[in-house]
């Protein structure tokens, strides 16, 4: 560190923001206290006009569950002399990470959604990577699984190391209710979990866990939900590390490892907590599990395939067509293809890709 302060103060900043998105946000705040004193000590600007430092403390602020000094950051930043674009962005988002800890999702997802809109010309890609993570949450946390994966799939295959893209889709996958595919998705991320930063290490493991017990792998599940929390709690990271789970009621865990890590009753209670501030999901967003031939046909009829066209399409005789058209129907609770139709489209079950890519492509993978 050079004895200079301004120099000192930004090599501090640099590292708080560092040791933010790698998700120790034990170290980033201790950081960021070198840096308030400082800037106390030397020029009271440096802490307000720093986009490094407002950036790791945005972090910071989001894992602890300030939502108010979320906002004031977010005014501070609007306020830097100069400001460009990057900085109204970088508030815009804190503005979103405020509504998500407030339960305000509507709004969340309004906003989020606006300024994705507005492409890659505006943040760097840093900022709009925390951005795609916080709209896929709130798609979830609104009961919209289908949704977020269509947002997830319009995502470069890499990301910065605020998004593991598999953790993501897991947790969309884990609240449809297909925990095979949640451990196939994220199994190669266990074998290069060092590669992660914490805050997706912890999403990982925990997602796995949950699945494992799902489908009846206790022991599986009890290992790995031991590592997910003693990963959260080591980094100091708060239930908003992996808000996409609120949906997901994690209480039956919770005796699996409450002997295992200390206080995951704690953290347990106030994910129960936040999950009673948030809106009831506008309409049923599930869809049973359907198998591939079921899914073909689904596509088909939204398509407006007759039973003839698809039996030529398929090299399957039209009473085949029409015995599984009538399985896939039971397996909805309906008896028609219009009834078919509504209830998928009212689940999101045809949401195709977007076609914007809000993760840049040169970022690095998580």
């Amino acid at each position: 560190m050079s004895a200079n302060p301004a120099e000192s103060f930004r090599a501090k900043s640099l590292l708080a923001l560092c040791q933010a998105l790698r998700g120790d946000m034990a170290l980033a705040s201790v950081q960021m206290e070198k840096c308030d004193g400082l800037a106390e000590r030397n020029d009271s600007s440096w802490s307000n006009d720093s986009y490094i430092l407002s950036m790791a403390r945005i972090l910071v602020l989001a894992n602890s569950g300030d939502a108010d000094a979320l906002l004031h950051t977010a005014a501070t930043l609007r306020q830097i002399d100069g400001g460009g674009d990057h900085l109204q962005y970088a508030a815009d988002v804190a503005t979103v990470q405020a509504h998500v800890l407030c339960g305000d999702i509507d709004e969340a997802v309004c906003l989020a959604g606006d300024l994705l809109a507005c492409g890659s010309s505006r943040g760097h890609s840093m900022v709009r990577a925390l951005l795609a993570s916080l709209y896929f949450d709130t798609l979830l946390l609104r009961g919209e699984p289908r949704r977020a994966l269509a947002v997830l799939s319009a995502c470069a295959p890499s990301a910065s190391r605020l998004v593991c893209l598999e953790a993501k889709r897991a947790m969309a996958l884990e609240m449809m209710g297909d925990h095979r595919s949640v451990l196939r998705v994220t199994q190669p991320c266990v074998g290069r979990l060092a590669e992660h930063g914490l805050r997706a290490a912890a999403s990982i493991m925990l997602v796995r866990g949950v699945a494992q017990h799902r489908l009846g792998e206790a022991g599986r599940a009890r290992r790995s939900l031991a590592d997910g929390f003693r990963i959260a709690a080591r980094a100091h990271l708060s239930l908003n590390a992996f808000i996409g789970l609120a949906r997901t009621d994690l209480d039956e865990v919770a005796p699996l490892i409450s002997d295992v890590v200390p206080g995951v009753r704690t953290v347990l209670a106030r994910l129960e907590e936040y999950r009673g501030i948030l809106p009831d999901p506008p309409s049923p967003s599930f869809v049973p599990n359907l198998t591939s031939r079921e899914e073909s046909l689904a596509w088909s009829i939204y398509y407006g395939a007759s039973n003839k066209d698809i039996s030529e399409k398929d090299g399957v005789s039209v009473n085949t067509v029409k015995t599984q058209l009538s399985t896939l129907y039971r397996k909805l609770g309906v008896s028609s293809r219009e009834q078919a139709l509504t209830f998928l489209e009212e689940r999101d079950f045809f949401m195709t890709e977007i076609n914007e890519n809000f993760i840049p492509s040169d970022t690095e993978k998580s």
